[in-house]
């Protein structure tokens, strides 16, 4: 069975949403899902990925499952558990690099850095950059969804990621579609939330940067989160 009918277009429709709000708005089984879409070029991975995580328990179960392992659940064929099992094995071994140490001390080299991933598209994008205590860069949290209404929920996903993280320090990161890139008053709103947060966490927010496809502002360089800090 190919799996189409009532899929047709779920495929197009999944990388769509990848596209505009990345990994993180995807749950367990739709990553695996799309994952799966280069083993499978017209089955239903949907369905494969529930049975794979239902037998393996989690993504990464199923990446380190053995072939034979993967050949006993319905739908995985020999073909298919090679290149599972082979997308598994990539994946550590790109994890296994050491990764380049990426220091922030300023605006300029945030910005550059920035750039080089976000993207300007009709819906505003926020990034929380993780900084140690020596401004090492260590980890990310993306937020796709800056909607008012969902501001809350994010704060809190935030949190959460800042005390797995461990870190010190805290810059915010987000586009603006157009010109100009000054703050709103929900921008200012939400920084401030943020910063309390962080505060209670022993962790200091030392910047907010706006950024657009032409131009950035920096809440640090132009003093608006003085207040913030004292």
């Amino acid at each position: 069975m190919s799996g189409d009918g009532l899929h047709d277009g779920h495929r197009e429709r999944m990388l769509k949403k990848f596209s505009e709000k990345g990994i993180d708005c995807f749950v367990e089984y739709e990553k695996l899902e799309v994952l799966l879409y280069s083993v499978y070029s017209r089955t239903n991975t949907n369905d494969i990925s529930h049975r794979l995580l239902k037998r393996f328990g989690s993504l990464n179960g199923v990446m380190n499952a053995t072939i034979s392992e993967l050949k006993e659940v319905r739908g995985v064929g020999e073909k298919a558990a090679l290149k599972i099992r082979y997308l598994g094995d990539f994946y550590r071994a790109l994890s296994m690099e050491k990764p380049k140490k990426i220091i922030l001390t300023d605006t300029e080299s945030t910005v550059t850095l920035c750039r080089s991933f976000l993207t300007f598209n009709n819906s505003e994008y926020m990034v929380a950059l993780f900084l140690d205590n020596r401004n090492t860069l260590i980890g990310r949290f993306d937020i796709t969804d800056c909607r008012p209404n969902s501001v809350g929920i994010q704060i809190k996903k935030l949190s959460l990621k800042v005390v797995e993280s461990q870190c010190s320090y805290v810059i915010l990161v987000h586009t603006h579609t157009d010109i100009p890139t000054l703050p709103s008053e929900s921008d200012y709103i939400t920084t401030r939330k943020i910063a309390n947060i962080l505060n209670v966490l022993d962790v200091k927010l030392i910047d907010h940067i706006i950024i657009s496809p032409k131009s950035d502002y920096s809440m640090r360089t132009w003093g608006d989160l003085k207040d913030l800090w004292t």
